[in-house]
């Protein structure tokens, strides 16, 4: 009998490897794909301007770091003391405008070297909802507690979406030709927005990405949304505030993505991997036993092997220093 349906995974263009480099943007699942690609050692630049939630603060941020755009002084205003701009997360702010400027324009400069440089850009889109300023008119990421009535909101047509992200994506790909992209729609639910009203926006952004795949097939989705909502499909899944999947159901996506896009000797050196950073945080009271000894001998050798394979293992034997 069986209990659950199963997602099918796609099948991805190219199996990745040690030797690639990747950019996650986008929701706070990117954060999570992002973390998780930086703990198995893999060059990945994650969100360095901060969570995007919406296309349209996904795409200008593209656009920017692509063209290698500066954040201009009067995009900046202040608020509770902070220098803030609508595309930059307020833990990029700082009390000094030159600073937050700096600090904005640095960050960009990182996400657009990353984008020409990398192999493969993972894009999550988090909410077909968008807050509009009447005297601003670039896209907005943040909100930066402003009071709502300062705002309008609207929900995004899927046109809307697949146009805005198609453009963005061309102009990079213009620039960087090697670079593939995965598309996928983040599993957290924005019940601020109310339940139903969350729904009609992933709606809208599943729609949209249908849109892209359908003409644009060198642009796959993953269906990091359809495994937790239809795959484990239990409130077991979800961390304590329900919106956010748990720690299991991410380590459970990020396994199947895993599956889709790693080669068979990067999926393993990965499972190597995690077995040797579980030992190195391993702790013992008794450091002077032998049998401490023969555990110490075994996860250097361990380690020795993964640095023959993956030029970034350094970072282990480090770790294994600090070991007492």
């Amino acid at each position: 009998m069986n209990f659950h349906t199963r997602v099918s995974l796609p099948a991805a263009k190219r199996r990745y490897s040690h030797a690639h480099r990747f950019v996650s943007l986008g929701s706070c699942f990117a954060d999570e794909i992002g973390k998780r690609l930086s703990r198995s050692l893999f060059g990945c630049a994650t969100n360095p301007l901060g969570n995007l939630f919406n296309p349209l603060a996904v795409s200008e941020i593209l656009i920017r770091a692509t063209e290698g755009r500066d954040f201009r002084e009067d995009e900046f205003f202040e608020h509770q003391e902070l220098w803030r701009h609508f595309l930059v997360h307020s833990s990029l702010a700082s009390t000094d405008r030159e600073r937050s400027i700096q600090t904005a324009n640095q960050a960009i400069k990182i996400l657009g070297e990353n984008l020409l440089s990398c192999d493969l850009l993972i894009i999550t889109l988090g909410s077909a909802w968008v807050y509009q300023k009447k005297e601003y008119v670039g896209a907005i990421g943040h909100n930066h507690k402003l009071p709502l009535s300062s705002f309008s909101k609207r929900r995004l047509s899927p046109d809307e979406v697949s146009i805005t992200l198609k453009r963005a994506i061309q102009l990079l790909r213009k620039e960087n030709k090697k670079l593939e992209v995965c598309v996928t729609v983040s599993p957290v639910r924005h019940l601020r927005d109310g339940l139903h009203e969350n729904n009609l926006s992933k709606a809208s952004l599943l729609l949209a990405v249908d849109q892209m795949v359908e003409t644009c097939p060198e642009i796959p989705y993953f269906p990091a949304y359809e495994l937790l909502l239809d795959e484990l499909r239990d409130y077991r899944y979800f961390a304590e505030d329900l919106t956010h999947p748990s720690n299991s159901a991410t380590e459970y996506i990020w396994s199947q993505f895993r599956e889709s896009y790693f080669d068979d000797k990067t999926t393993e050196l990965i499972s190597e991997l995690d077995q040797v950073l579980a030992m190195l945080n391993h702790r013992t009271l008794h450091t002077d036993t032998s049998q401490y000894a023969a555990f110490k001998a075994a996860l250097q050798k361990r380690i020795h092997s993964l640095a023959n394979e993956i030029p970034q293992a350094q970072s282990l034997q480090d770790a294994f220093q600090q070991l007492p």
